[in-house]
């Protein structure tokens, strides 16, 4: 019998279910039963996992009979309070938010519901990857974009005005969920919960918490780490926009219906129903209207529906009385603005977009080196190394693995000879752990030695089995280095090529090699960078980074990198001298553009790339605290009037558009200073970007439109007035008035076909 359309059998059902507990929860199947399977990981944390064919009719009772049997489990067992269902076919809602709600008061049961419309919802790598096999996406027609859909395409992914309207209503979804979870969150159980609500994972969701914590909107649990909770300040401040949300809610249903009363119309659900529909389609559109506009529309559509009920006189004064009721009340504002937003990410062209793009990502030194011990053990979250660098460097690469299409990992055969230095440093302060006062050595700047001492303090997460008595143990049993006396001839080589095992083998990691052109061009590269550092480096680091730096300058392949798409190159580093001399080969014209970026900038890019997120999780109380800590209101007004004329009109794909495209691209990326949220040279470069999109729209006449998008020499002109102006600006004034400047001579060019006269200087 033939499957019938984007529909599951219950051997897929069990596949998915395995991807999503190996992905997301790092749990592995251990034992099967005939209603139930029981998932562990590795520190032998079992929970139970359902799949079942229920439909919505049978599926609450189903689910009532299952508690009751997980209980005992769970009691007799020491089971994982969290009970996971796989459900072959979709069920409402609000149904499963019901019996999610009621399992947990009656048994104290986190109830996770993975329907078929979850399924399909899906961002876990694998489950995509599987759906794509089985429903036969990949057959689709090749992406063809235009150049402004792909420059607000990028603008979505990567804009700083998007990410950080992206991360002020994740902060605020997190804060919420905390608030209402006692004030006192299980970093793993918080992440399960998120994930739930939003709809999609959260990849960097360790990244997302380290940010709050550092902002000061959450804090860690300084006894166990393992929790996050609310400061007595913020936690008070959270229960005021609670309550306040309620009283908007309560004070506009009642005003509401007394003006329908005021008409004599008695079907106010119907009304009110109609009234949320209409501002969830129009603001979630795609309409190119700025978003007073759409607004119009609205109460439009609403006039049509209550004309229906009472005369056309009335019908126009209920839509003025509601209109006012609307502008004076808040209560709406979380639909229109989250709608209009999030509407933006509801694009299957935006998910073509995205599989186009691979980021190409080399490792330095620092990086290896905590890669190295966070996958010495693959310690769960909450019981592994708090140390920043770490965490961000272990989040890096857990997001490689579940977004392997679109990310590549690198390294640099030197970083290898680097690491195995670091490796013989380590051995040389373990050697001195048995003469020396341990506090001391504590302050070792050495990752090695460094995570040896947390887990020497912490003996309990490593097998009894390992003896740690002294480092030479830890990189032996732990580590996996097989020579530990650096006297040795063979040291260095036997080491070097640990590493590389560890690194290419294990972790799939890619290790590329500088050839030079010249047998003089090592040296002189290296003075050239050596010239441009602040600070002092070894030789060797000096020869190591500059070699790395040309070789992505002109590397024409990177080995396992998908050449059918956009391939971007990257450095992942904190190392701030680069910078400098990346300049210098730019301006001497290399045939390849690199971004630098910290592991963080680059986690948080890719994970909310795509938010196409659950709109309803943004609740009342949810969008009120993000209005109140970040002004995320105003934010999502002005980008959405600044983004639409560029949302719907069919640019060509031509040069100017891509030459404006890729300019704003290279600050995006290289954005160094991720934590500093007033990069001003990287909005203002984004103004500049948007500004010059809608006064295109707004200043030429459909003549002139149609020509810059056709006529070659006029884009090639236009492309030349672009270069004069494209910089790095100080201030709004600034952009405003090149923007402004810049257009008045793209006008002067495809109406005359040359540039205006340069004005005369006075002198």
């Amino acid at each position: 019998m033939k499957q019938k359309p984007y529909s599951l059998t219950n051997e897929q059902l069990c596949t998915i279910s395995s991807i999503i507990e190996k992905e997301s929860y790092a749990y592995i199947l251990e034992s099967k039963d005939e209603s139930f399977s029981i998932y562990a990981n590795k520190l032998g944390r079992k929970k139970i996992v359902y799949t079942t064919n229920k439909s919505s009719l049978s599926f609450k009772q189903y689910v009532n009979k299952i508690a009751q049997d997980c209980t005992i489990l769970i009691r007799d067992n020491d089971y994982s309070d969290q009970v996971d269902v796989f459900c072959i076919n979709a069920i409402e809602s609000q149904m499963i938010d019901q019996i999610k709600n009621e399992v947990l008061t009656e048994t104290g049961i986190q109830l996770y519901v993975y329907d078929l419309n979850a399924i399909k919802m899906s961002k876990v790598t694998g489950v995509v990857q599987y759906l794509n096999s089985i429903w036969n996406f990949g057959n689709q027609n090749t992406l063809n974009l235009n150049g402004s859909k792909k420059a607000l395409f990028d603008i979505l992914i990567s804009g700083k005005e998007t990410t950080d309207i992206k991360n002020n209503l994740l902060y605020s979804v997190i804060v919420l969920t905390i608030f209402n979870d006692r004030n006192h969150s299980l970093i793993t159980e918080l992440r399960n919960k998120v994930t739930s609500q939003l709809g999609m994972n959260i990849g960097n969701f360790e990244v997302v918490l380290q940010q709050m914590a550092a902002l000061h909107i959450i804090k860690y649990d300084k006894t166990t780490h393992k929790h996050v909770l609310l400061d007595e300040k913020n936690y008070k401040k959270v229960a005021s926009i609670v309550d306040e949300a309620k009283k908007i809610q309560n004070e506009f249903t009642t005003k509401f219906n007394e003006i329908l009363e005021k008409y004599k119309i008695i079907d106010s659900k119907e009304i009110f129903d109609k009234l949320i529909d209409l501002y969830q389609h129009h603001f979630a559109s795609d309409s190119t209207d700025e978003y007073e506009k759409r607004a119009v529309a609205v109460y439009t559509a609403l006039y049509n529906l209550i004309r229906d009920k009472t005369d056309s006189v009335n019908a126009k004064e209920v839509i003025n009385d509601m209109r006012n009721l609307c502008d004076e009340s808040s209560f709406l504002d979380c639909i229109s603005v989250t709608s209009s937003f999030l509407g933006m990410y509801r694009s299957n062209s935006l998910d073509d977009y995205l599989n186009t793009k691979q980021k190409c990502i080399i490792l330095d030194t620092p990086l290896l080196c905590y890669l190295l011990c966070h996958r010495a053990l693959s310690l769960p979250i909450h019981y592994d190394w708090q140390q920043t660098q770490y965490k961000s460097t272990r989040e890096l690469y857990e997001l490689y693995k579940t977004k392997s299409d679109s990310v590549v990992l690198y390294t640099m055969d030197d970083y290898l000879s680097e690491t195995v230095g670091e490796y013989k440093k380590a051995l040389q302060i373990g050697w001195l752990e048995s003469f020396t006062d341990i506090d001391f050595l504590k302050s070792a700047n050495n990752t090695f030695y460094n995570y040896y001492r947390y887990l020497k303090e912490n003996p309990e997460l490593f097998d009894d089995s390992d003896k740690i008595n002294c480092f030479d143990d830890f990189a032996k049993e732990i580590l996996g280095f097989r020579n530990i006396c650096i006297d040795t001839l063979s040291f260095t080589k036997d080491s070097k090529n640990d590493v590389r095992n560890q690194i290419v083998s294990n972790y799939g990691i890619n290790v590329e090699c500088f050839r030079a052109t010249t047998d003089a061009e090592v040296e002189e590269i290296t003075k050239k960078y050596q010239a441009t550092l602040e600070k002092s480096k070894s030789p060797f680091a000096c020869s190591a980074d500059a070699k790395m730096l040309v070789f992505l300058s002109r590397v024409k392949k990177m080995r396992n990198a998908d050449y059918s798409k956009e391939v971007e190159l990257f450095i992942s580093t904190w190392d701030t001298s680069f910078d400098k001399f990346r300049k210098s080969l730019f301006a001497s014209g290399c045939p390849n553009h690199f971004f630098i970026t910290t592991p963080a900038k680059i986690i948080n890019k890719v994970a909310l790339a795509n938010f196409d997120i659950n709109r309803t999780c943004i609740t009342n109380d949810v969008f009120l605290f993000a209005d109140a800590n970040f002004g995320v209101r105003d934010k999502v007004v002005k980008f959405v009037n600044k983004a639409a004329p560029i949302f719907g009109p069919k640019h060509g794909t031509n040069k100017f558009y891509n030459a404006v495209l890729d300019w704003y691209k290279e600050q995006v990326e290289n954005d160094t200073n991720y934590e500093d949220s007033k990069n001003e040279v990287y909005s203002l470069r984004e103004l500049f970007v948007l500004s010059l999109f809608e006064r295109i729209n707004e200043k030429l006449n459909p003549e002139s439109i149609f020509k810059l998008r056709n006529d070659i020499d006029v884009d090639r002109g236009v492309r030349g007035i672009f270069n004069k102006y494209r910089k790095d600006y100080t201030t709004k004034e600034d952009v405003e008035d090149s923007v402004e400047k810049m257009i008045n001579e793209i006008i002067y060019f495809t109406d005359k076909g040359k540039e205006p006269p340069i004005e005369p200087v006075l002198h």
